[in-house]
């Protein structure tokens, strides 16, 4: 038996939702799906009341008698509910919003059940629909595409649905990308990017030039996402602060990847002078030359001090980069008591260096994933200094005395070279 989609179409007559219709009847046509598509520009559908008479007067249908309830009765029949719409703030068109808030709620009961960890209803019918949704831009905006994709995966859980996916095409994209925007959405369960086909770049941020604890961090990133089968490219961003040639290599680097990772130190609550140099050089960059799609981008800022909320301005900066930038942020790392990490990889570790490896390996999971990652998972992670703070700062203090000791003698860690001179 062929398979029924459902579509609520809100893209009215929105540049380039014409290309996503065709594609979709093309993709239908060639899989023997049975389509059925509601155009909600000739619907008259009044907004939700909030009265929940669905479930409690009127049980599965809805109180007010309009269009709605033929969008309840054709969803209870659906394999699949496909939605499209232009994006707005992130999330649906007001249309497909009011056609949601009152043809999708009487398919649930009132009732709740905890799944993964979250509150749901039950359904109310035994087959629920897989869920796509496809929303349509002017151009890329990593934000609002990242935001779409989490308000689709939580609409999909709400649902109880199957199987999600959602994607974004852009308005002046040719008939042919269009097609391949709806194909991945559409191919339930595969991979519409694979690991192996991804690009990211990893920038140090630090202006020691081996053994520091940024590069260590960097380095296990990299064999993580080289287990995953991505590709790892990395970059000195001192060395592009300086130099003309090598920040162009880097930037072209940067434009070519799917995805940027900087590791970096802090210095005096923010990034180190260097590192926002050649920021602010790579957002001019950008700006001149826009990205062509999606790309992520996230950090691990290390400190000196045993708390990782030292980090937390830096982080900020970082999400603000990614912003102006065109990046999708996918939250950051804040590691505490970096002088633990000093000289030693995180491997070698072992208990010790669990929470910095956990970090990186969850940020590293968000670079390689398929979709655009749930803007729920793209939050900032803290890992707290591996010891006690008094035990690190106890071993702090005997470091900077042993760096004091000299030839000719302990030096005074107490000078005031620059003190005022008594009159």
């Amino acid at each position: 038996m062929a398979e029924s989609w459902l579509v609520l179409d809100a893209f009215g007559d929105a540049r380039g939702g014409d290309a996503v219709r065709r594609a979709l009847r093309a993709r239908a046509e060639g899989l023997g799906a049975s389509l059925e598509m509601l155009r909600l520009d000739a619907m008259s559908i009044a907004p939700c009341r909030g009265c929940f008479g669905c479930w409690t007067r009127t049980p599965g249908v809805c109180a007010v008698d309009d269009a709605a309830r033929n969008i309840t009765a054709a969803l209870a029949q659906a394999d699949v509910l496909i939605v499209l719409t232009p994006i707005v703030f992130g999330g649906y068109a007001p249309a497909l919003k009011a056609a949601v808030d009152r043809g999708v709620l009487p398919t649930l009961l009132p009732h709740f059940q905890r799944l993964h960890g979250r509150t749901r209803h039950f359904a109310r019918y035994e087959k629920t629909p897989a869920f796509v949704a496809i929303g349509l831009l002017p151009g890329a905006c990593a934000d609002m595409e990242q935001l779409f994709a989490g308000v689709a995966a939580r609409n999909a859980a709400n649902l109880l649905s199957p199987f999600h996916a959602s994607a974004v095409a852009y308005a002046p994209m040719t008939q042919e990308s269009v097609e391949a925007v709806v194909a991945g959405a559409l191919d339930f369960g595969k991979e519409s990017m694979p690991a192996s086909s991804r690009r990211i770049v990893l920038l140090h941020g630090s202006p020691r030039k081996k053994h520091s604890v940024s590069d260590g961090f960097a380095a296990y990133a990299g064999k993580t996402l080289n287990a995953a089968g991505a590709e790892v490219e990395s970059f000195d961003l001192l060395g592009a602060a300086q130099d003309e040639e090598a920040f162009t290599e880097l930037a072209a680097a940067v434009d070519a990847a799917d995805g940027v990772w900087l590791f970096s130190p802090l210095y005096a609550d923010q990034l180190p002078g260097h590192t926002q140099a050649a920021l602010t050089r790579l957002l001019a960059w950008r700006k001149e030359v826009p990205p062509r799609r999606s790309q992520r981008f996230s950090a691990v800022i290390n400190c000196g001090f045993p708390e990782s909320v030292n980090n937390d301005a830096a982080l900020a900066m970082c999400r603000l980069f990614a912003q102006q930038a065109g990046f999708a942020w996918l939250g950051g790392c804040g590691v505490g008591g970096s002088g633990f990490y000093e000289g030693r990889s995180l491997e070698a570790l072992g208990w010790f260096g669990r929470r910095a490896r956990a970090a990186i390996e969850r940020k590293a999971e968000l670079f390689v994933a398929a979709r655009m990652p749930d803007i729920a998972a793209s939050v900032d992670i803290a890992a707290p200094c591996p010891v006690p703070a008094w035990l690190y700062l106890l071993f702090a203090e005997w470091g900077w005395k042993k760096a004091l000791g000299g030839k000719n003698g302990a030096r005074d860690s107490h000078a005031r070279p620059y003190a005022r001179q008594a009159t």
